[in-house]
This record gives C-alpha cells, sequence and structure tokens, in this order.
C-alpha cells in the first residue's frame, strides 16, 4: 500500500467523485481509478460504492478514510517539525510547556526576563501533556521542560521540584456548591455532578484521585469527561457545574467565573517540577535555565513566607513548598 493510494484514495471520498477528485490531485481519472482499485485489492474489500453521480464509502471505506486521514496529518506534522528543525540554529533552546503554563507567574517572569538580557535570541516551544514532554526530554528533542507529577529518572537530565499542590473544589457561582464557606468533604459531593479529568489511558482503579474518592465516600457522578485541564475549567464555567482540579490552574480564572473551595480530606498532591539535559547544553539554554532557576527562587520564597496570596485558599495552604526543596538542585 502505497502513500499515493491513500491520498487518491482521500480526494475521492472528499471529493465524491472520481473526476473531481482526479482534477483535484493533477492525475488522469483512469490511472487514479486503478490505484484505487489497486488499493481495493490489496485491503480485499469494496472501499467505494460506485454510481452515476459519484463515489461514496462502504463503511470498511469509512473506517479507512478516518485511518487514512490520521496517518497523513502525522505525516504532514513530521514532515513540518523536521523541516523547522533543520531550519533551526544549533544552539536555539528548546523549551517544553505544560498545556497550562500561562497559569504560571514565575514563567512569564522569566520569558520577559529572557527577553530583556539575550534580545532577539529566539527560543522555541512544545507545547504538551507531562508524558509526552518527558519522552521528548528523553529523546533529546527538548533541552528544558516543565512536568505535571512526572519524573525521568534517567542519566543525562536534571530535575528540581517547583511545588506541590492541593486538589481543589471550583463550581460555578450558581452551583450550590459554591455557597459553601467551609472546606468541603468528598462524600459531600455525592449528589453533584462532576467534569472529571480523563487521564490517558487510566482506568478507574488506577486513577489515584478517583481511588481517593472512593476511599472517602465519594463514587462521582461524572456529568463530562475532559480531556484537558483547559476543557475541564471551560466546560465547568459554561454549565454551571463543579469539578476536582489542582490549585494553581485556577490562578488565572476569575471569581465571576467559578468560586474556588478547599477540599477538607483529600491527602494528595500534585508536583510541578522543571527538568533538563545535562548534555551538550548550548549557552543560550543555559542562559535561560538560569533565568528559570532564579524565578522559581523567587517563586518558592513568596510562598515559604507566606507572601503568596495565591497559594492560599480560606486560610487553607492549597500550594506549599517543603523547606527542603528550597534550591536548584533540590528533587520531589
Amino acid at each position: 500500500m502505497e502513500l499515493r493510494h491513500l491520498r487518491y484514495f482521500v480526494a475521492a471520498v472528499e471529493e465524491g467523485s472520481l473526476q473531481g477528485a482526479a482534477s483535484r490531485m493533477n492525475v488522469a481519472q483512469p490511472a487514479l481509478s486503478r490505484r484505487i482499485r489497486d488499493l481495493e485489492i490489496r485491503t480485499g474489500c469494496d472501499l467505494l460504492i460506485r454510481g452515476a453521480r459519484g463515489v461514496t464509502p462502504t463503511r470498511a471505506g469509512a473506517s479507512l478514510y478516518r485511518d487514512a486521514l490520521k496517518l497523513l496529518e502525522g505525516l504532514d506534522e513530521a514532515r513540518h517539525r523536521a523541516r523547522r528543525l533543520g531550519q533551526e540554529a544549533p544552539d536555539v533552546p528548546r523549551f517544553g510547556v505544560i498545556v497550562t503554563a500561562r497559569k504560571l507567574p514565575f514563567l512569564h517572569e522569566t520569558m520577559r526576563t529572557y527577553k530583556e538580557t539575550q534580545p532577539g535570541a529566539p527560543v522555541t516551544f512544545m507545547r504538551d501533556l507531562s508524558p509526552d514532554l518527558a519522552n521528548a526530554l528523553r529523546e533529546r528533542r527538548l533541552d528544558i521542560s516543565l512536568l505535571y507529577e512526572w519524573r525521568l529518572g534517567m542519566p543525562g537530565t536534571q530535575e528540581r521540584l517547583i511545588h506541590y499542590e492541593q486538589y481543589v473544589l471550583a463550581a460555578h457561582p450558581d452551583n450550590r456548591l459554591a455557597r459553601s464557606r467551609e472546606p468541603i468533604r468528598l462524600a459531600e459531593l455525592a449528589e453533584d455532578p462532576l467534569v472529571w479529568l480523563a487521564r490517558g489511558e487510566m482506568s478507574d482503579r488506577s486513577d489515584p484521585l478517583m481511588r481517593q474518592c472512593l476511599m472517602r465516600g465519594l463514587d462521582p457522578v461524572v456529568s463530562h469527561i475532559a480531556r484537558t485541564h483547559d476543557e475541564q475549567i471551560d466546560v465547568t464555567i459554561v454549565s454551571g457545574g463543579a469539578c476536582i482540579t489542582p490549585a494553581s490552574l485556577l490562578l488565572d480564572i476569575h471569581r465571576d467565573f467559578l468560586a474556588v473551595r478547599p477540599l477538607a480530606d483529600v491527602d494528595m498532591e500534585i508536583s510541578l517540577s522543571l527538568a533538563w539535559t545535562t548534555e551538550m547544553l548550548g549557552a543560550p539554554a543555559q542562559a535561560l535555565l538560569a533565568i528559570l532557576h532564579d524565578a522559581i527562587d523567587r517563586h518558592q520564597d513568596q510562598i515559604l513566607s507566606g507572601a503568596a496570596p495565591w497559594a492560599v485558599l480560606h486560610s487553607q495552604p492549597v500550594i506549599r513548598v517543603p523547606q527542603d526543596a528550597r534550591g536548584r538542585g533540590a528533587r520531589g
């Protein structure tokens, strides 16, 4: 099976006719028809229903069309990524940022200082989930990255704990849960639908937050399963619902949109770390890393001194830094 066969087939499905597909792909119609027939022979089934008014995919054809789109899109992304990397200067820092990075004040401070002290020096960014960022660091496709609840534990890399976060309840102001002024116990949420975050391939039994809920007497009623924290927050706001989420994800959410309450009986936290490679780190990346460390120092000092109002919720710390985690070599 060749890629051009798949491209011809995708064009035929989207155009609804072999003639339209041939015109789009700039080939003769008989040649395109033969390639699609070759594809059907290779798959062992009919992929298109041919009629006087054009073509439509069979059930097998519709399935192959969806898979072919994913494959071709992945190849296009790989080509663009390779081209971008090939055009980069070898010492341009490659920085991985978690999908909620915009909520972290120390990161804004870092990039502002880097631009002031390294005028014109570029940085390339990769925005993704922590497991994918960790893999990119292992494969040396990144130099530096922020990671949620992830440990590399491998030679050639180093990590620094930034802080721990408590889980909190976020509820729309019109939701009954927003009226409580006291820390809420998980069992009190038994009758309230929650916007739940899907954690990759984790089952309910392996999801630590789900296990914590079940242990505390809450079998959550799930109104929506979100793929990312941002989706979880957005759906909670739009639906007037509630969700359980790490504290820092609400740093840039106005109280008119969500009320935030501490959870009284959740004894688990999520860590935020900085990780970087130690092998052949270029001068610009070293400068960026040093600025990051300085900004994290100030971030941690604010939390430890009690000067960070965003780290406390209703007199309860929701973001904390252990005393022994202070310093550039500290690990979580």
